[in-house]
């Protein structure tokens, strides 16, 4: 049994630090905030199931915007990732392997993503600027 914690332990630390190098390095970036965009937590949750998954893809964004000199992202990023890797695990925990769950799970995980960092970037950079994001 404390073996099989260990393991799950491991393998969600090993996803977080690939999250955070595809997120350091693979980057798109977006003018209107000077921010970015990337890729890289949908296949943790596929992987890792929900709560693992959810787990790694907040640590490792969330360690991607702080070493990219975007401290002030962290929390929100941190909240945001986790939430959104949660709801995608709780769509597609119903049937893990069909991709048309795990497709539709990203794409209401990604709709929640968009909107709360909408919000988040109301917060910090006001409307305007955020709505144009």
């Amino acid at each position: 049994m404390e073996n099989r914690k260990i393991t799950y332990m491991v393998y969600t630390a090993l996803m977080a630090a690939l999250i955070f190098v595809a997120t350091y390095l693979i980057k798109i970036p977006n003018p209107a905030t000077g921010g970015y965009s990337h890729m890289g937590d949908c296949i943790a949750v596929v992987m890792l199931g929900r709560r693992n998954g959810s787990m790694a893809a907040a640590i490792g964004g969330a360690l991607s915007d702080l070493l990219a000199g975007a401290a002030v992202w962290v929390l929100p990023t941190l909240v945001i990732k986790f939430l959104m890797a949660f709801i995608m695990g709780t769509v597609i925990s119903k049937d893990p392997l069909s991709h048309r769950k795990q497709l539709e799970g990203a794409v209401i995980g990604g709709v929640f993503q968009v909107a709360a960092y909408t919000l988040a970037k109301i917060a910090l950079i006001g409307t305007g600027p955020a709505l144009l994001s």
